[in-house]
């Protein structure tokens, strides 16, 4: 959200990292320690003695709390700390966003950045890393009216890792059509790791043999670094990541070559990512997002698939592909049941981002924030949209849990407006189900995705 909102804003934003963070805070309960090896030179008695810690340690299971109560209690004495995310903190010119020892600076001016930059070295001993360049493994990039964000050079790590360096790239990360399914209990298959083929039909219904322990391992850490790259910068994954997800107790040799094919369409994609696009449109900044279902797409509990997706400056800010907790009667319902987590969503990221939008509009006088209209939510399903604009049709969704219905005050208090949009023009599509070469890159130029693929210049 920082980066979308930096490009309309025209911010600033620099990097900072805490030297030794962990051992700033003092303890606050009685805690010993046996002293550590190599110690005897200073304390030749030390062999006989536990020493009382007076403050935190690295290793020390209270101190990343510790810390974090430490910066928090300086920070808010210069800043307004975020009701939506408590690692948030604003002023009238500044932002600044705290992850662990790791502080991003936003703000219009230099100067300003270079006050913030003194009040954290009184405190702290701070090292200056200059303006952003990567922050938590993503690679960022400016232009003159773009951000990007990506993790081609963690792609490439994976790729060695798991023996795929030299492999040939796919154009999209799951086959269409492709419905997989957990292993059968009991026999394991003799599939080997490093074969990414899929097994050969005889003609009969094939049941998926258990992998053995070794490569069930395997499996688990190939989907661990594709949720991680999903979850990041790569939206277009999300779907791909979700579903490899369902089988990490029970892969079978079907689910080990889908997860390959994944390997495959990152080594295509290695330098796709996430731009952030400033345009002469007035609404390009504001908060939208797009959600859709994938009804009974779960072939073995036959549960539904939400997918939904905010955007601000013409890129993802926030995204997920997840099945839905219970089943679903029709696509109305499914559709429904995803309005519902969209728009919890939509509400949070509403608090974010009008904390970042007023940085710089409150005056002097303490005039209150300006509000900002109804975040628009795209869904293909009038259906559903009709039972959240009228909550009259009682009899078609009496037996929804109750929780889901919380979209209806949201819709009503204002916070959020529902529209249709096309199914063909559904970016949300790429959240739920496989898609074809073509749809899977139409949805990932919607999304704001950038790279140097062929599909992505075509659409």
């Amino acid at each position: 959200m920082l980066l979308a909102l930096s490009v309309e804003m025209n911010w600033h934003i620099h990097q900072m990292d805490v030297v030794a963070a962990f051992l700033y805070p003092a303890i606050d309960e009685t805690v010993y320690m046996e002293p550590p090896p190599g110690i005897q030179w200073l304390d030749r008695g030390s062999g006989d003695q536990i020493y009382r810690l007076r403050k935190a340690l690295y290793g020390l299971k209270q101190a990343p709390g510790l810390w974090f109560e430490e910066i928090d209690t300086y920070l808010q004495q210069i800043y307004m700390r975020s009701q939506a995310d408590t690692n948030l903190y604003t002023s009238k010119n500044w932002i600044i966003v705290l992850y662990v020892d790791d502080i991003l600076i936003a703000s219009a001016s230099g100067q300003e950045i270079a006050k913030t930059k003194n009040l954290l070295n009184l405190k702290y001993q701070m090292k200056d890393l200059g303006k952003v360049r990567q922050f938590q493994g993503l690679e960022i990039g400016f232009g003159d009216s773009w951000i990007s964000l990506n993790q081609s050079r963690f792609i490439e790590t994976v790729l060695q890792r798991f023996g795929m360096g030299n492999c040939k790239g796919v154009a999209t990360p799951i086959e269409p059509r492709v419905r997989l399914m957990a292993a059968s209990p009991g026999s394991t298959d003799s599939y080997s790791a490093g074969d990414i083929s899929r097994p050969k039909s005889t003609g009969e219904a094939i049941i998926p043999l258990r992998l053995n322990p070794e490569n069930q391992w395997r499996y688990q850490e190939i989907v661990g670094s594709l949720m991680y790259l999903a979850v990041a910068s790569l939206p277009d994954l999300a779907f791909t990541a979700s579903v490899l997800s369902k089988f990490n107790s029970a892969a079978s040799s079907e689910n080990m070559a889908a997860a390959k094919r994944a390997l495959r369409y990152i080594r295509y994609t290695a330098d796709l990512g996430i731009q952030f696009m400033k345009k002469a449109s007035s609404t390009s900044a504001s908060l939208y997002g797009f959600l859709d279902a994938d009804w009974a797409g779960d072939i073995q509990d036959r549960k539904s698939t939400t997918g939904y997706l905010f955007l601000v400056s013409n890129g993802a800010v926030s995204w997920q592909a997840r099945k839905q907790s219970i089943v679903a009667l029709s696509t109305t319902e499914a559709e429904y049941i995803a309005c519902s987590e969209a728009c919890r969503e939509a509400v949070a990221l509403r608090r974010i981002y009008n904390d970042l939008k007023n940085v710089g509009r409150a005056k002097a006088d303490n005039l209150s924030p300006s509000p900002f209209p109804a975040t628009l939510i795209l869904a293909d399903n009038q259906g559903a949209i009709s039972l959240v604009q009228n909550p009259r049709f009682h009899r078609r969704t009496k037996h929804i849990e109750l929780k889901y219905h919380y979209v209806r005050e949201i819709y009503q208090s204002r916070l959020i407006d529902i529209n249709y949009v096309s199914t063909q023009v559904m970016t949300a599509d790429l959240l739920t189900k496989p898609l074809t070469r073509e749809l899977h890159w139409r949805h990932a130029r919607g999304m704001g995705m950038a790279g140097s693929m062929a599909e992505l210049k075509a659409c």
